[in-house]
């Protein structure tokens, strides 16, 4: 997952130097291993995690270490409806102008606690989707269907600033769901990059 980071090293680069911090927000917690290793690995990150199970959440702060701090926040709720909304908020000239739900959290679009504001308060610069699959029936073991559906990917992919990525964890035992998995991504991500398990959807230079 860290290779598409490379992707998009020029604008990572220029909110460094500018003191900026990168917005990035991973669905799908787990052990809480991926967020703390970047948030060790790269304290240029701004992290929101999101997690729709309450237990999870708690088995990784109970046995794997997991810990919020001011540039890495947990929010329990369901990540499909929280990343629409983070496209709405994009879409607004203000945060104001939504109304949001008790459960979506407004931090999403918040400045850091730590005094840096992020590169754009309107938009993701990192979008990673990493969430199991309950449900054997659809051939996917990462991620649920509802994360490969093509009104999602637009609205993820949507959610994005200029030059962020979405990158989603793909994981199938099936070839034939695999393959019908990136041909939808294609049609909303022209320039999408297939690592096989990992797939790389590159948002455009510049969004009017």
């Amino acid at each position: 997952m860290l290779t598409g980071l490379g992707l998009i090293i020029s604008e990572l680069e220029l909110l460094v130097v500018s003191e900026k911090l990168v917005k990035t927000v991973i669905v799908g917690l787990g052990a809480g291993l991926l967020p703390m290793f970047l948030r060790q690995r790269m304290p240029f990150l701004n992290i929101e995690v999101v997690e729709l199970d309450p237990i999870i959440a708690d088995l990784a702060r109970i046995f794997f270490g997991f810990i919020e701090d001011a540039q890495m926040k947990l929010h329990i709720g369901d990540g499909v409806e929280i990343v629409k909304e983070m496209t709405n908020i994009s879409k607004s000239s203000s945060i104001n102008d939504i109304p949001l739900r008790s459960e979506i959290p407004r931090t999403l679009d918040r400045e850091n606690q730590c005094g840096k504001g992020t590169g754009d308060s309107k938009g993701v610069h990192v979008l990673i989707i990493d969430v199991d699959s309950d449900d054997p029936s659809t051939g996917l073991t990462c991620p649920h269907s509802n994360f490969v559906e093509e009104s999602f990917l637009k609205t993820a992919k949507e959610s994005l600033v200029a030059g962020g990525i979405l990158i989603l964890n793909l994981v199938s035992r099936s070839t034939a769901v695999h393959e019908m998995v990136i041909s939808r991504m294609q049609m909303v991500c022209p320039k999408l990059l297939n690592a096989y398990s990992i797939i790389l959807c590159p948002s455009d230079r510049s969004k009017s």
